[in-house]
């Protein structure tokens, strides 16, 4: 019984793991994406400002909930956390429109 147990919770800590690499990875992404969406900035400032600040938001949502592990606080927490990086991103989209 003990082994299964800790074969099970070995298992977890690994797809845990896989799960946060993945993540880590798709924030590099965004990070490149974001740095290269400003770099190639032309005329059309404002598309530029709209799509990083788009991928920040993305950004904000997945490390607060997997990072900081908002997915597993009460409901009520995730919901404010969320409607205030929602909330947030929208202000700034609109200052910089």
């Amino acid at each position: 019984m003990n082994v299964r147990k800790a074969t099970q919770s070995k298992s977890l800590a690994t797809m845990k793991l896989r799960i946060l690499t993945l993540a880590w990875i798709v924030l590099l992404g965004l990070t490149a994406g974001s740095f290269w969406i400003a770099e190639g900035a032309g005329d059309s400032k404002s598309s530029t400002a709209f799509a990083v600040l788009g991928f920040a938001t993305l950004k904000a949502h997945l490390v607060a909930g997997l990072f900081m592990e908002m997915i597993h606080a009460p409901r009520i927490w995730a919901v404010a956390m969320s409607a205030f990086l929602l909330t947030l991103g929208g202000a700034l989209i609109v200052l910089f429109l």
